[in-house]
């Protein structure tokens, strides 16, 4: 086996263990963290927080904010998510993009149907 697969190998197994953990962990809080599987391995973590009258999320990539989002993307108007849940649905897909490079991560209305935001 040619050493740069074996290397290949072991950076997956890092990659999958290190975001096995970062999922258990934010099971305890609102945040999750990701590595992207990029070379650079960068932390990419979202956070839900209060924002007017309802919920936002934010989106950090190596520790920087990337993504601040006080409002529903993807459909006209300033419109809060209502619950924290329902952010917390939209900034794991944002970072689900992210991780696969569609850069940049758009949302669009099918899938905030999907996910019973909007109707």
């Amino acid at each position: 086996m040619h050493l740069t697969k074996l290397r290949s190998i072991i950076i997956n197994w890092y990659s999958a263990a290190f975001l096995l953990i970062a999922i258990l962990a934010s099971c305890r809080d609102n945040t999750t963290t990701v590595t992207a599987t990029n070379g650079d391995m960068l932390a990419i973590v979202d956070s839900t927080y209060q924002s007017g009258t309802g919920w936002g999320y934010k989106i950090y990539v190596g520790g920087k904010i990337y993504i601040t989002q006080p409002f529903i993307p993807g459909i006209p108007g300033k419109n809060y998510f209502l619950t924290e849940a329902d952010a917390k649905k939209v900034s794991t897909l944002v970072v689900q993009k992210i991780v696969k490079h569609q850069i940049p991560p758009t949302v669009n209305g099918n899938e905030l149907r999907a996910f019973n935001i909007i109707k």
